[in-house]
């Protein structure tokens, strides 16, 4: 029997949707799935992926199995969590056993020597790993790459690989691979930063909120298998094929990997109610949703302070959702949300829940690529809000080619507050710019303007949500990928 090893980084958005594939690969083909995962993230992940089983496919979600290892403490840094994964996998090819575990709890024994991995799945994070395993693996097995971040992003900031360069540039400065690419990746220079079928950007955009994150690299992987859908940019999946075709390597469209039924709706906090509520007395799509996802949060606390007293100013109800470890308010905030009676505010809510619920009409979102697929499967259009890496070009693509979204430029932050080359506009970043952008923008969401994004959304949606229906997009690629195992 076929064995695929997955390894993503301990972030819960990288985790959740190879999840989802996880499952569906045990569902297409009899093969077992070993899934490692960073020990804080395990009942989720199990949960997430136990959602997308149906009550007679016990057999399949016995053949996936999971075995946690511990991560370090900085959830922006990747060093210690993939350390102890190479040395899990190094012991493994030892001889050495581990224990995993099935959805419902049963304990298995993983010994390599009786099932050898047939390909590893490795995140695009994981630079420093790929590399040692890369230059010592087994030829017995492929190591693909998992790409958790929009292909348009793939293309503007990972064409050029990067890797060589840091490595030369530590060994000449005496310094170490993390801050010679931290530097190359995120120091903004004024770096023009193209794309084939995107506008440009310079590399100030690619973290308005002055913000880096651990240095990525996508090296000579045999493979890449992405969690975007294939149409959600036509134009980028074409291009990234050609990328990788030109080393006969290919690209593998997975997404959306939502899961199949959603979560029990107990309503523990309370968050469905309180939409139920908002439904009853003020109508459809009446509720902001706001999220930044599990890692990301605002640089600056006083302009995400002036965009809520916007909301509030205008007696629109809100969902705020805070998981993010870094997500910091004032006090003046807290005092203000607590004398609010039209906010919800949790550290949790159950996001698929939510944008899927009546009252929700838009989602002010920093445009993670998880948010956004959820985002378009539901009908919700977004306000976007970006951070780093991804979130500013997908905020370019849904703004400025699909006109489905809009931007807020004036909460920009640090390096973020040049000039943006491709409208002329360099941003003031003051709060009273910050609250008459967030006027000007609500105004217009909830006006004419906002309805023609939200039917121009819609026709997204009808491109990528039967991507796992049969013949499905997402289904060939996925099979493809799996028939080509050996």
């Amino acid at each position: 029997m076929k064995h695929i090893v997955v390894c993503p980084v301990h972030l819960y958005g990288h985790a959740r949707p190879l999840a989802i594939l996880a499952a569906r690969i045990v569902k297409l083909r009899r093969m077992t799935v070993t899934f490692i995962v960073a020990t804080k993230l395990l009942d989720g992940i199990k949960a997430e992926a136990a959602r997308d089983f149906a009550a007679d496919e016990a057999d399949a979600a016995a053949r996936l199995r999971f075995l946690p290892i511990e991560q370090g403490v900085d959830p922006m840094n990747t060093a210690e969590y993939l350390q102890n994964f190479l040395a899990t996998w190094n012991s493994l090819l030892e001889g050495v056993s581990a224990t995993t575990q099935s959805l419902d709890g049963t304990l298995h024994c993983l010994d390599f020597r009786s099932t050898p991995p047939t390909a590893l799945i490795l995140d695009l994070f994981a630079v420093e790993p790929f590399n040692a395993l890369r230059k010592s693996k087994d030829a017995a097995y492929k190591i693909y790459t998992w790409v958790p971040i929009s292909t348009d992003s793939l293309l503007t900031l990972f064409r050029k690989d990067l890797v060589p360069e840091a490595e030369a540039a530590a060994a000449l400065h005496g310094t170490s691979f993390d801050d010679e690419a931290h530097k190359l990746m995120w120091a903004p220079t004024g770096r023009l930063l193209e794309s084939p079928c995107m506008p440009d950007m310079y590399d100030h955009e690619i973290g308005p909120q002055g913000l880096d994150v651990p240095p990525w690299g996508l090296q000579e992987t045999d493979g890449v298998i992405t969690f975007d859908a294939a149409g959600y940019h036509p134009e980028a999946t074409a291009a990234v094929r050609d990328w990788f075709s030109e080393t006969s390597r290919r690209v593998y469209f997975a997404g959306p990997l939502v899961a199949m039924r959603r979560a029990e709706e107990q309503d523990r906090d309370g968050v469905l109610a309180f939409l139920d509520t908002q439904l009853e007395s003020r109508g459809e799509r009446c509720v902001v949703y706001i999220s930044f996802g599990s890692l990301f949060w605002p640089s600056d606390p006083a302009k995400f302070h002036a965009v809520l007293s916007v909301l509030i100013e205008r007696n629109i109800p809100f969902v705020l959702a805070r998981p993010s470890p870094f997500a910091a308010m004032l006090d003046d905030t807290k005092a203000t949300l607590a004398a609010y009676d039209k906010a919800f505010v949790a550290d949790w809510v159950p996001q698929q829940a939510v944008l899927n619920h009546e009252a929700t009409g838009w989602c002010l979102t920093h445009g993670g690529h998880n948010s956004v697929l959820e985002c378009i499967l539901a009908g919700v259009p977004m306000i976007l809000w970006p951070i780093v890496v991804d979130q500013p070009v997908n905020a370019l693509y849904l703004t400025t080619i699909l006109n489905t979204a809009y931007e807020l430029l004036e909460v920009r932050h640090g390096s973020g507050l040049a000039p943006i080359p491709r409208s002329g506009q360099t941003p003031l970043g003051t709060i009273d710019a910050v609250q008459a952008e967030a006027r000007a923008v609500l105004a217009r969401a909830y006006g004419a303007d906002g309805a023609q994004k939200r039917a121009r959304l819609g026709a997204l949606r009808q491109a990528i949500r039967g991507s796992w229906e049969e013949g499905g997009s997402a289904v060939g690629d996925v099979e493809e990928f799996l028939d080509g195992l050996v």
